[in-house]
């Protein structure tokens, strides 16, 4: 073990080494956050903030960022440590449960820890901020006594050894724990019976339960060259397999499905497809999706009265929401046995959500092919063609539309001054205060003239002549 600053060779591995070290805040993924006496930084699983440990390192290099590694012993046990009630978690054993040694409410304070710090990081608020008291509620038959876990995972992938028995992947490993039981399986899937037998031949059964259905159904994927076996299980199941050459989900017997149920509408998924593993998490979804809708809706934010919510200001007003477009093309074709011709002229106008957007194009071809001589040996071809647009917008761009829905467009209110004048900031105002447009040309020309010559079957000479031109030019012009 590692208590003392001794420096590593630069690259050389770390895995084994231990170090014991006092454990900080816990960090996305499982881990809690702990430093060397060097001050590398070490992940760390199966320990909780304010322990002293032991960590053993399972990845890294002595010049590594950062290193992983499990706890492999407990010197200083924090109060909210209980004994994990599965027999296969624990370091170096199955990657699936992150937190089983700890208390379930301390689970979810733990959970919401992790969340705050998102908040803060990628949003630059604090949970009172965000209007949430930093707390994570289990879903309805989720709380439990210490030392008991939920079974609700609806839908489990057992990885197969090479000689057919069932376990589940280590952490961040193809090694294969075996097991007997997983204590997290919903009911619909421990009642099928996976882990009683033997699957030669396969590299993963999985295993789904459907939510608001009696469906259940297996995918087998064999490993290579592998043949399916004969599948009796406790429970009347679907069976479909992953094809080795194309990946794709077939049906061997049963249905190609399961249906599903989720605010009070049944859904058929097929092939595997997703869904959401927690019986209450579709549900709980959906309601904090209509939480939030009515956050956006005026009758419910204001008791009805949309005038209020708007303040007699409704930004959607300027906007088009049909954004017409008119096109127009006049072409005209013809020619004789020496000569072909084709030409186009058309006109693009396109409305935008705005008076203030728009976009026109004008644009023209003219292609000639003609033969000079009487046997058609000399060839001459010539291309013509080209477009010129013009693209405006307010100065502001595109951020207006995105000011209106999302932006804080609402304390500027009124849209404008007693003097009429439009206030800064306000959707009229970034309608109205400026231009951006941008005007383009090409121009392409390509000619060309063939000589088949007579002496000699199939070969022919050519000299072609080919001018390209382009042009842009933006005007800018903002104001208060």
């Amino acid at each position: 073990m590692q208590n003392e600053s001794t420096p590593s060779p630069a690259g050389e591995s770390l895995v084994g080494r231990e170090y014991e070290v006092e454990v900080g805040p816990v960090a996305h993924g499982g881990h809690c956050i702990a430093r060397t006496a060097e001050g590398q930084v070490l992940f760390v699983r199966h320990t909780l903030p304010g322990e002293k440990v032991v960590a053993r390192v399972t990845e890294g290099e002595s010049d590594s960022r950062f290193l992983r590694a499990d706890a492999v012993t407990v010197l200083d046990a924090s109060k909210d440590r209980v004994a994990a009630p599965c027999p296969y978690a624990g370091p170096g054993k199955c990657g699936g449960c992150d937190w089983q040694h700890a208390k379930p409410g301390a689970q979810r304070r733990l959970k919401g820890e992790v969340i705050a710090e998102q908040l803060q990081r990628l949003a630059g608020l604090t949970p009172e901020e965000a209007g949430w008291d930093g707390t994570v509620m289990p879903a309805e038959g989720d709380k439990l006594p210490p030392g008991e876990v939920p079974a609700w995972r609806t839908r489990v992938q057992y990885a197969i050894d090479a000689d057919g028995r069932v376990g589940l992947r280590k952490h961040r490993s193809h090694d294969v724990e075996i097991i007997d039981e997983c204590l997290i399986a919903a009911p619909g899937v421990s009642e099928l019976g996976v882990e009683k037998q033997d699957w030669p031949q396969m590299a993963t059964v999985e295993a789904i339960s459907a939510t608001g259905s009696h469906d259940r159904q297996v995918i087998l994927t064999p490993r290579e060259g592998g043949r399916l076996p004969l599948v009796e299980l406790d429970k009347p199941v679907s069976v479909l397999r992953v094809d080795e050459k194309d990946g794709g989900v077939h049906r061997v017997h049963g249905r190609a499905f399961v249906r599903e149920r989720a605010d009070d509408r049944t859904y058929r998924v097929g092939s595997g497809g997703f869904w959401q593993v927690h019986p209450k998490a579709a549900d709980t979804l959906v309601e904090a999706m209509d939480a939030i809708n009515d956050l956006f809706d005026p009758y419910k934010t204001q008791g009805g009265n949309i005038q209020d919510y708007y303040s007699t200001y409704d930004p959607w007003d300027m906007f088009n929401h049909t954004q017409p477009m008119y096109q127009t093309n006049v072409s005209l074709r013809g020619g004789s046995d020496r000569l072909t011709y084709y030409s186009s002229l058309g006109y693009m106008d396109q409305q935008g959500i705005s008076e203030n957007y728009k976009y026109n194009q004008v644009n023209f071809v003219l292609n000639t092919d003609a033969f000079l001589l009487n046997d058609k040996s000399l060839k001459f071809t010539f291309n013509l063609n080209g477009n010129t647009s013009n693209h405006d917008k307010p100065a502001a761009g595109e951020t207006v539309f995105n000011n209106a829905m999302y932006g804080d467009w609402m304390p500027k209110r009124p849209a404008e001054w007693s003097t009429g004048l439009s206030r800064k900031n306000s959707v009229d105002a970034l309608l109205n205060t400026g231009f951006n447009d941008t005007e383009a040309y090409r121009f392409q020309m390509n000619s060309a003239l063939k000589w088949y010559l007579p002496w000699v079957e199939g070969l022919s000479a050519q000299a072609s002549v080919n001018f390209t031109t382009t042009y842009n030019t933006n005007r800018q012009f903002n104001h208060d």
